[in-house]
């Protein structure tokens, strides 16, 4: 018991002293960016980045005491939101004072709720259901966390409970609970929060690759000369950085506006890609093309005359995601059905027994709403000397059993 007490002691000693380092650190702060406010703005603007970061709800009380800074501080924030650690941060915005404008950046994000609301008017007709980049990082930031839930109160009357449940699921995949559960309440008559319920195994999913083609082709695992594109089934991050890259066609002048992102999900040796749609296009945009957006190989994967195969597991969650797969182009792209939050194999045959393909690039595309996921790619040169078609391509959407 006297231990238990004793050690208790000391416990309570250092949680007192880890909250007054950080009161001293924030206290310093504060000084340090009032000191600087009327000597040298660009200093004062890095504690004020500071302070806010740590306590975004400040934001109102350091505007109305000195504007001009700390719109500065906002634009910045909101730009360079993922480089929280880097204190040069600022120094590109240093080169141009143009950059430094609301007004560049609130036509440059018009539908950036963030920017839009803080630095009023906003524009006529914004689509709040129109995420941009920038935006999404913010909404994973868990210390704008009181920012972002006064701002969601003015753009949910703006959204439909589909939005808000997309947007709730990202910030979990984020790793920000408490954004994701109190969007998600907003959308408690939709499917149930999305949870990743993981993969099949590499080895699993190899297995049913070779009962498949035993089946179709009688074609066994000798038969196949293996040449993986990317990364060794999504699960290293390094290497997934590395080889892939987000791809996306939106908001030119013949692509409607839309917004998608990509990513890992999952932990270790159980991740796959995340492809996330949060608006498709609107309505009034019938005359252009559909937007996409998707994960690319960043390098092109040669190949010689023969046969080949590609094959991976894919899941959706909402239906409305619209998934699909590219290679190369004279090769058509192959849209995937919804698969109801269950696991499905793709096996792609391609014919370039004539040699008119020199390489491919596959592209994982996401035109549609909601979630999916993708894992086990595989892609290898089929060996066996004869095969059964001529066409420039087979596909089977086999599920699993």
């Amino acid at each position: 018991m006297m231990n238990v007490k004793k050690y208790g002691q000391w416990i309570l000693l250092l949680v007192v002293v880890l909250i007054s380092v950080k009161a001293i650190t924030f206290t310093r702060d504060m000084v340090l960016a009032n000191y600087f406010l009327h000597r040298d703005k660009e200093k004062a603007a890095v504690y004020m980045y500071r302070i806010l970061c740590d306590k975004p709800f400040l934001y109102n009380g350091l505007r109305d005491n000195e504007k001009t800074s700390v719109d500065n501080y906002i634009v910045k924030k909101a730009i360079y939101a993922r480089f929280r650690d880097n204190k040069n941060v600022f120094d590109t915005f240093s080169r141009d004072s143009k950059e430094l404008t609301i007004a560049h950046f609130k036509t440059l994000y018009r539908d950036n709720f963030y920017l839009q609301y803080l630095f009023p008017p906003a524009p006529s007709g914004p689509n709040w259901k129109n995420p941009d980049a920038v935006s999404l990082e913010l909404l994973a930031d868990k210390t704008l966390n009181p920012l972002s839930l006064s701002l969601w109160e003015k753009v949910k009357p703006a959204v439909d409970r589909e939005f808000a449940a997309n947007l709730a699921d990202y910030c979990r995949w984020q790793g920000n609970t408490e954004l994701g559960d109190y969007l998600g309440k907003d959308a408690v008559d939709m499917a149930k929060p999305f949870l990743n319920p993981g993969s099949p195994t590499g080895k699993e999913s190899f297995k049913q690759l070779l009962k498949i083609l035993r089946k179709k082709n009688k074609l066994t695992g000798s038969d196949l000369r293996e040449n993986r594109p990317g990364s060794d089934d999504f699960n290293d991050m390094g290497a997934f950085k590395k080889k892939w890259e987000f791809s996306c066609m939106s908001g030119s002048k013949d692509i409607r506006a839309a917004s998608f992102t990509m990513g890992l999900d999952g932990e270790g040796e159980n991740r796959c890609l995340r492809l996330m749609g949060f608006f498709a296009g609107g309505a009034d945009e019938k005359s252009k093309s559909s937007a996409h957006g998707g994960a690319m190989c960043k390098e092109k994967i040669p190949i010689s005359t023969g046969y080949y195969l590609l094959s991976f597991d894919y899941l959706t969650v909402s239906g409305r995601e619209k998934p699909s797969f590219y290679l190369w182009k004279g090769l058509s792209e192959a849209f995937l059905p919804a698969t109801g939050g269950t696991w499905k194999k793709t096996v792609y045959l391609l014919n370039n027994s004539t040699g008119g393909f020199t390489g491919i690039k596959p592209i994982f595309r996401m035109w549609g709403t909601g979630t999916v996921l993708i894992d086990n790619v595989y892609f290898a040169a089929v060996t066996k000397p004869t095969f059964g078609f001529s066409r420039a391509a087979l596909l089977y959407r086999p599920g699993w059993k």
